[in-house]
């Protein structure tokens, strides 16, 4: 059986900086060979650049059938929803982050 890990995020996610040490935090549990659930209940805000940083940076480094089959997405709140689904769009779409940003560090 795979054990399943919360992620708590932030009421407000809203930064491209937030995003990657989530996609951090995931990244890492999915190399665990564990699922993730992100716990989304009390986000009341989350910005495209966070949730652009969040799954872009995953499904860099991991098919989008582990993503939407390991990581799980657990909110009331349809803007929320909305968000990360525009994104896994966006990625699909081809559009990537910006090569500029600031490297990720283990």
């Amino acid at each position: 059986m795979v054990e399943t890990i919360q992620i708590q995020l932030e009421p407000v996610c809203n930064s491209a900086a937030s995003g990657l040490d989530v996609a951090r935090e995931i990244s890492k549990l999915l190399a665990e060979n564990r699922e993730v659930c992100l716990n989304a209940q009390e986000v009341e805000r989350m910005t495209p650049s966070f949730a652009n940083a969040m799954v872009m940076t995953v499904l860099a480094e991991y098919p989008q059938e582990d993503f939407a089959s390991r990581v799980l997405l657990d909110t009331s709140n349809q803007f929320v929803l909305q968000q990360v689904v525009a994104a896994v769009s966006r990625y699909n779409r081809g559009i990537r982050l910006s090569s500029q940003r600031p490297a990720m560090t283990a």
